[in-house]
């Protein structure tokens, strides 16, 4: 983005307020340099007793009040959403379920329900599966683990879900901040996300209000392939809600 170090950190701490962890790789897609660089930059806003370095994570001290409070406001946000989302799930239904913490939120929510809904899931991510195979029907593809996703990709991941069939797909964001859809950071899940959504026949995204304000590099979903976006409506993102509702998109809010 050919920005001087000192403006590339005060984003990164602002993103950190709205994200709470970022990894390195994920900043240094952002911003289009190197992860040595990143590192550099994290080094330093520990040094001065910003962040919190992590093995290739970097995140706010739990001391920062503030941004505690922000990671709060949206952790509330994403169980509202979740159980706004488990309303639209039948007996019986068939789910993909993508990785993301929105989407980890509504697993949580399915899993307290603690009854038989019918459900069979299917899912990339080693984490989603893990919970959901305690109470659903659980499938997932074979493939390369990436570490930084806990998630299953590759060319064995996609077919497998090339040859799936759902309900209903949950999907989440990197972010939608001046995007044509829905983004990520991490471009060699691509593949295992379209496929995802092209196995359902409903596509419904769910995003918290701090997704208004960051984005990924590529967009895996346009608004237009999106029958309905659950989320928090507020003061500055109401204008950008209404520019998807024109896109054919149901806007649920929770």
């Amino acid at each position: 983005m050919g920005i001087h170090s000192n403006e590339r950190q005060d984003k990164i701490f602002s993103m950190l307020e709205s994200r709470g962890k970022m990894s390195v790789s994920d900043l240094a897609e952002y911003f289009q340099v190197t992860e040595t660089t990143i590192r550099r930059d994290l080094i330093t806003m520990e040094e001065n007793q910003q962040i919190v370095r992590r093995r290739g994570f970097a995140e706010l001290p739990l001391q920062f009040n503030s941004g505690l409070r922000r990671r709060n406001t949206f952790q509330e946000e994403k169980q509202r959403i979740a159980r706004k989302a488990v309303e639209l799930i039948n007996y019986g239904t068939t789910l993909a379920l993508d990785s993301g913490t929105s989407v980890a939120e509504l697993v949580h929510v399915l899993a307290d329900e603690g009854r038989d809904m019918g459900i069979d899931i299917i899912t990339a991510s080693i984490q989603t599966a893990s919970e959901t195979c305690r109470f659903f029907r659980t499938s997932m593809p074979g493939g390369y683990v990436f570490p930084d996703e806990v998630s299953i990709g590759g060319m064995s991941a996609v077919r497998f879900l090339e040859g799936v069939t759902t309900d209903i797909a949950f999907l989440g964001t990197t972010g939608i901040c001046n995007t044509k859809g829905l983004t990520v950071s991490y471009p060699l899940m691509m593949d295992v996300k379209r496929a995802l959504l092209s196995s359902a026949s409903k596509k419904i995204a769910l995003v918290d209000s701090s997704k208004f304000l960051s984005r990924g590099i590529y967009t895996y979903c346009s608004f237009r392939e999106l029958d309905t976006l659950i989320t928090v409506r507020t003061e500055e993102n109401a204008p950008v809600l209404d520019e998807i509702a024109k896109q054919g998109v149901e806007i649920i809010l929770a």
